[in-house]
C-alpha cells in the first residue's frame, strides 16, 4: 500500500497474479493506520473473562513479523531478523533518508509499517524452519526404519547436534557467498556486457567497476568487493585471497577451419595443429634422469612405462649406466620410489615444453 499510488494496486494487476486477488481488492478499506492506533477498549465482560484490566485498549491488527520486529527492540537501520517457519530481514529508517527511492527485490517497503513515522522495509526467506524440520525428517527415516524404539530420543537431539557440530567449523571455512550477496556492491571486470545481463537475470544491482587487466588485485585495494573474470586453473584467485561463487558460463578455445580453403592454407592449419598437438603431448609430462647400477638395469628398466625404450648411456664407471625417460605426473611418485628402492641415484627431474612423437 502507498499513497502516492492511490493505495492498493490496481485490480488488474491483482488479477494477473490470482483472479481472487482481484475480487478481494473491493473487500479492503483504502484509509489505512498504523500499528499504534487505538481501535477502542475491551468489553467489560471479555476483561473479566480473560483476567484483564477493564478499558484496556485494542490497538488494530499489524503483521506478525513487524510486532516481532518491535519486539526485538528495532532501532534506525539496523536489520532484524525474525526467525520462524520463515525468515523476515525487517529495517527501518527516516522518510528524510529514505526520500522516494523504492528498493527492488524485496518483499515489501510501507510507511510506518513497523514503528509509526519510519519506512519499513521487508526481506527475507519464505522457507527457514520449514526446511530444518523437513531436513530432520529426511535424517529421521532410517532411525524410523532401523532403530524405531529411538526415535523420539533421536528425534529430540538430531537438530542441536548439528548446531552443535556447526559451531565448531570456522566461518571462512564453511561460508559460501550467495549471489544476493553481490546486491548493491561494486564488482570489478574486464566483460561488462556478459556480466551486466547476468546480473540483470538474476535481479542484482551492481556497480560495475571495468579494468583492463589485473582485475584480481581489486578486492586487496579496495577498488571492489569482488570480481568477474575468466579462471583457468584458479591459482590467481588463491594467491589473492578470492573463492570462487558463482559460475556464469564455461568456455573453451576452438579452431575453426573453412572446408573451401586452398592447398597452402591447409598445409598451413596442418602446421598449426602439428605444434597444437607437440605441446598438449608434453601436458603432465616429466623428462626424467637418474644413474642406475647395471646389476639392476633390466629390474629398473622393467618399472619404467617409456614411450617405447628408456635411453641407457653407459657412464665412465663401467658398473653404472645413465637412465632417460619419461614419466606420466600421475604415476609419477609412484615410480620414482620403485627406482631408489631399485638403487637408482641422482635422479634429476625436469619439465617438457614440446613432445614429438
Amino acid at each position: 500500500w502507498r499513497a502516492e499510488w492511490g493505495g492498493l494496486p490496481s485490480e488488474d494487476f491483482l488479477s494477473r497474479l490470482d483472479p481472487a486477488l482481484g475480487r478481494m481488492r473491493a473487500t479492503f478499506d483504502h484509509n489505512t493506520k498504523t500499528a499504534d492506533y487505538c481501535a477502542g477498549a475491551i468489553r467489560e465482560d471479555l476483561a473479566e473473562k480473560l483476567g484483564l484490566p477493564k478499558g484496556m485498549k485494542v490497538g488494530l491488527g499489524a503483521i506478525d513479523a513487524h510486532v516481532g520486529a518491535v519486539g526485538a527492540a528495532i532501532s534506525g537501520n539496523v536489520l532484524t531478523r525474525i526467525m520462524g517457519t520463515s525468515t523476515c530481514d525487517i529495517l527501518v529508517c527516516d522518510k528524510d533518508e529514505a526520500g522516494d527511492r523504492m528498493i527492488d527485490g524485496i518483499c515489501g517497503q510501507v510507511d510506518g509499517s513497523v514503528i509509526p513515522g519510519m519506512i519499513g522495509f521487508e526481506a527475507g526467506q519464505s522457507a527457514f524452519g520449514d526446511v530444518y524440520a523437513w531436513f530432520r525428517r529426511l535424517l529421521m527415516w532410517p532411525v524410523e526404519k532401523l532403530l524405531p524404539d529411538q526415535r523420539e530420543s533421536v528425534k529430540d537431539k538430531i537438530l542441536s547436534s548439528l548446531e552443535e557440530d556447526a559451531l565448531k567449523v570456522s566461518d571462512e571455512e564453511s561460508t559460501t557467498l550467495a549471489l544476493d550477496w553481490f546486491n548493491g556492491r561494486k564488482i570489478a571486470t574486464s566483460y561488462p556486457n556478459i556480466l551486466r545481463q547476468f546480473m540483470q537475470k538474476h535481479g542484482i544491482q551492481t556497480d560495475i567497476h571495468v579494468i583492463n587487466g589485473s582485475v584480481e588485485i581489486s578486492p586487496g585495494i579496495g577498488l571492489a568487493d569482488g570480481i568477474f573474470d575468466i579462471v583457468s586453473s584458479g591459482s590467481t584467485l588463491v594467491s589473492n585471497n578470492l573463492k570462487e561463487v558463482e559460475v556464469v558460463m564455461q568456455s573453451e578455445a576452438l579452431l575453426i577451419g573453412n572446408k573451401s580453403m586452398d592447398d597452402e592454407k591447409k598445409k598451413t592449419l596442418q602446421e598449426m595443429l602439428f605444434r597444437f598437438e607437440a605441446v598438449r603431448n608434453a601436458e603432465d609430462k616429466k623428462y626424467v634422469r637418474m644413474n642406475a647400477p647395471k646389476a639392476k638395469l633390466q629390474e629398473i628398466v622393467d618399472v619404467l612405462p617409456g614411450l617405447k625404450s628408456p635411453t641407457i648411456i653407459p657412464l665412465a664407471d663401467e658398473d653404472w649406466c645413465s637412465v632417460h625417460t619419461v614419466l606420466d605426473q600421475k604415476r609419477f611418485w609412484e615410480i620414482i620410489g620403485k627406482l631408489k628402492e631399485l638403487g637408482a641415484q641422482g635422479i634429476l627431474v625436469t619439465p617438457i615444453e614440446k613432445m614429438i612423437l
